[in-house]
C-alpha cells in the first residue's frame, strides 16, 4: 500500500504542475483574473493534498489516505471544470471549501489511526493459537557469514578459543562509540551503542534496582528493525517508551527471543499489537512454548544458524540454560548478544562493567544456579569460535555490558566455570569435566 500511496503522490504532483502550466497559458492569453485565481487555488490544494498523501501513507501504510486523496483529486477535477465553464465564483468557492474539508478529514482520520494503533499496542492479546511457521525473510536474499578455521585443539588444553577476542587494541569507527560511553549516560532514554552507514544499535532496556532487571537491544540493520530480548510485561512500558524515541514501534519487524523465560519475552503479544505482521526469530524448541503467552503470530526458526535476508548470525547454546537457547552475533558491530550467558544479578546496576573482578561474583551467583555444567559451556564456546568473528562487546540480557579490554578475561572466566550439575551431583561417581581433564593429563 505504501507503493500505491507514493504513486498517487507523484500523480498528484504531475497534475498540479500541469495545472500551473494551464494557468500560465490563461495568463498569456489574457483570460479573466478570476479564472486564473481559482486555478491557482486549485493547484495549491493539489500540492497540499500530495503532501498529506505521502506523509499519511508512509506513516500509516493504510488504504484510507489513498481513498481520501482520490476523492480530493476528483473534487479538484470538478472545480477545474467549473472554472473552465465560467461558472459563478460562489460555485467555485464552495468546491474549494469541499476540497479543504476532505483534506482536513484525511488529516483527522490519519491521526486517529495513529492514536488507535498505539493504544492497541498497550493491550495484550486475549487468547493465543498455535504458531505459524514461515520461511526466510526474503527468499532471494543471501548472507555472508564470517568463518574462522575450525578449532582442532582438544577440549581443556587451552584457556579459551583464541578466535573469539580481539588480538589488537586498534580502534575503528564502529567500536569507538561504545568504548567512549560512561555510566553517566541518561538511562531514561535509549543509549546509542553503535552507528555507521549500515545501521544503528541501541540499548532500550529497563532501569530499576531489582536483581532480574532486563536489557533489551534494538538493532536497525539491512532494512529490518530487530528488538533483541524484548522483555516481560512488567518492563514493557519502559522499553516501548525508549523505542518510541528512536522510531515508531510499529516499525519493529522482528523480535529475537533467545529462550522462553517470561522476563525475556512475555511482552511478545504487546509488540504484536503494534505490528501484527512481525516475525519472532527463535529456535524450534522455543517456538512451541511461546504461544502460551498468547501470541498467535509468525515464527522464523534460526536452528540452522542463518536466515536468508537477515544480517545477523545465530549460534545454538544448548542447556545454557534451556535446551533450545541460542545467542546472536552482529558481524558489522562485532557485538555478541548473549542472552543469559555472561548475565549477572544484583540490586545495584550500571550499564557498563567497571570492575570486572567484582562483576565476576555477580555473574557467578547467576551461572552456578542456572547453567547446566562446564561441559555445556565449553562445547558452546568451541562451536561459537567456528561460526563468528572476533567479539568486541558482550551484551547480556541481565547485568552489565562487557567491553574491551575485558572480553578476553570474561571468556577465560566462563571457560573455567564449574556450575549446575558439576556441583549438584558430585556423589554420582561421574567425573566433572575439570576432573576428566586432570585425569587425562595424569594418564599421559
Amino acid at each position: 500500500m505504501k507503493k500505491v500511496g507514493i504513486v498517487v503522490f507523484f500523480v498528484i504532483l504531475v497534475l498540479a504542475f500541469a495545472g500551473i502550466g494551464v494557468d500560465g497559458y490563461l495568463i498569456s492569453n489574457h483570460y479573466p483574473v478570476s479564472d486564473v485565481y481559482w486555478g491557482v487555488v486549485g493547484e495549491v490544494g493539489l500540492l497540499v493534498a500530495s503532501v498529506f498523501c505521502l506523509g499519511a501513507t508512509l506513516l500509516f501504510d493504510s488504504v484510507l489516505p489513498v481513498l481520501f486523496i482520490l476523492l480530493v483529486l476528483a473534487g479538484a477535477g470538478g472545480v477545474g471544470y467549473l472554472v473552465y465553464e465560467h461558472y459563478p465564483p460562489n460555485y467555485v468557492a464552495l468546491g474549494e471549501l469541499g476540497e479543504g474539508a476532505l483534506v482536513a478529514a484525511l488529516l483527522g482520520a490519519s491521526c486517529a489511526a495513529r492514536v488507535g494503533r498505539r493504544s492497541a499496542g498497550r493491550k495484550a492479546l486475549g487468547r493465543g493459537e498455535g504458531p505459524q511457521v514461515v520461511g526466510p525473510l526474503r527468499a532471494d536474499a543471501g548472507k555472508e557469514e564470517v568463518f574462522l578455521p575450525k578449532n582442532e585443539t582438544a577440549v581443556g588444553q587451552k584457556p579459551v578459543p583464541e578466535g573469539l577476542v580481539e588480538k589488537s587494541t586498534a580502534r575503528t569507527e564502529e567500536n569507538v562509540l561504545i568504548e567512549r560511553l560512561g555510566n553517566d549516560v541518561d538511562l531514561n532514554r535509549p543509549v546509542l551503542l553503535h552507528e555507521n552507514g549500515l545501521g544503528k544499535i541501541y540499548w532500550v532496556g529497563s532501569e530499576e534496582h531489582t536483581a532480574f532487571r532486563c536489557n533489551a537491544y534494538l538493532v536497525m540493520r539491512g532494512g529490518h528493525n530487530y528488538l533483541i530480548d524484548p522483555g516481560g510485561r512488567f518492563n514493557f512500558p519502559q522499553v516501548v517508551t525508549r523505542v518510541e524515541k528512536v522510531m515508531d514501534p510499529t516499525a519493529v519487524t522482528h523480535l529475537v527471543v533467545h529462550h522462553q523465560d517470561p522476563d525475556l519475552c512475555a511482552s511478545i503479544p504487546l509488540w504484536a499489537q503494534y505490528n501484527p505482521g512481525l516475525s519472532v526469530l527463535t529456535t524450534s524448541r522455543t517456538a512451541v512454548l511461546l504461544p502460551h503467552y498468547g501470541f498467535r503470530g509468525k515464527f522464523t526458526h534460526v536452528d540452522s544458524g542463518e536466515v536468508p535476508g537477515c544480517d545477523l548470525v545465530f549460534v545454538p547454546a544448548p542447556f545454557l540454560h534451556f535446551p533450545g537457547a541460542f545467542i546472536t552475533y552482529d558481524p558489522e558491530s562485532r557485538f555478541l548478544f548473549s542472552g543469559d550467558i555472561f548475565a549477572a544479578i544484583s540490586d545495584e546496576w550500571s550499564l557498563f562493567v567497571e570492575d570486572l573482578e567484582a562483576h565476576f561474583l555477580l555473574m557467578e551467583v547467576f551461572h552456578v544456579d542456572y547453567m547446566a555444567c562446564n561441559k555445556a559451556i565449553r562445547g558452546f564456546l568451541n562451536s561459537l569460535e567456528e561460526k563468528v568473528g572476533t567479539i568486541r562487546a558482550l551484551l547480556p540480557q541481565h547485568g552489565s555490558i562487557i567491553r574491551q579490554p575485558d572480553v578476553r578475561r570474561a571468556f577465560e572466566w566462563l571457560w573455567n566455570l564449574q556450575c549446575g550439575l558439576d556441583f549438584l551431583y558430585p556423589e554420582s561417581g561421574a567425573e566433572t569435566l575439570a576432573e576428566a581433564d586432570v585425569g587425562t593429563q595424569r594418564r599421559r
